[in-house]
């Protein structure tokens, strides 16, 4: 072979051994990157997750405090409206205005109902219903 013939064989050698090596560098460069990629992605899904965890827990406290407050409220109401109806009918008894509430000895019978609620409108409380009734005789002497 030639001189100029084996200089131009090794240069076809040493280029393909350059291809040969850049292929590979191109390779493994890919395969970082799709790797990277995927890191990423995986990361990315990991914190919608706890976004979302972190919103549905935040909804589920706010109505838990909500049906609390409802429920308080609701009790709070309920207590009010009891004890107006029982200072009406005090007065009406002590003024002799009970009506249908006497009975035939002339006793005035006063019966009050009120529910109780435990928090949260009676989930997971105590509650129930309590009847009072008072009876009060009026003596006439004639």
């Amino acid at each position: 072979m030639s001189s100029n013939q084996e200089h131009y064989y090794n240069a076809g050698k040493a280029e393909g051994r350059a291809e040969e090596k850049t292929g590979r560098m191109a390779d493994t460069v890919k395969e970082k990157a799709r790797s990277a990629k995927e890191t990423a992605g995986a990361k990315t899904q990991e914190a919608k997750d706890r976004a979302g965890e972190a919103a549905e827990a935040t909804k589920e406290k706010t109505y838990e405090g909500k049906e609390k407050t409802k429920g308080m409220l609701a009790e709070t109401g309920d207590k009010v409206k009891n004890m107006a109806a029982s200072a009406a009918d005090t007065v009406k008894q002590t003024l002799g205005m009970g009506g249908d509430n006497q009975t035939a000895a002339g006793e005035h019978r006063v019966t009050h109902e009120r529910e109780e609620h435990g928090l949260g409108g009676g989930i997971g409380g105590t509650g129930g219903q309590q009847r009072t009734t008072t009876t009060t005789r009026k003596e006439t002497n004639y």
